[in-house]
C-alpha cells in the first residue's frame, strides 16, 4: 500500500490532486507526510517556473 501511494504522490500534477490523494489514505498520512509535502513543494515550484517563463514570453521589449 505504501509503495502504491508513493507512486501516486509522485504522479500528482496539482496541489488539489495531492490533497485529494492525501484524504483518500488516512492510514498513510502520518507515514507519508514528508512525501506529500515534498511533492507539494515540487508542484508549486514547477507552477512558479512556468509562470515566470510565460511572463518572459509576454514581456518582450523588442530586443532579441
Amino acid at each position: 500500500l505504501i509503495e502504491d501511494v508513493c507512486r501516486r504522490i509522485d504522479g500528482c500534477k496539482s496541489v488539489q490532486e495531492l490533497i485529494e490523494l492525501y484524504h483518500q489514505f488516512p492510514d498513510a498520512q502520518k507515514t507519508l507526510k514528508p512525501e506529500f509535502e515534498a511533492q507539494k513543494r515540487r508542484i508549486i515550484i514547477n507552477q512558479n517556473v512556468q509562470q515566470e517563463l510565460a511572463n518572459q514570453k509576454q514581456s518582450s521589449n523588442g530586443i532579441h
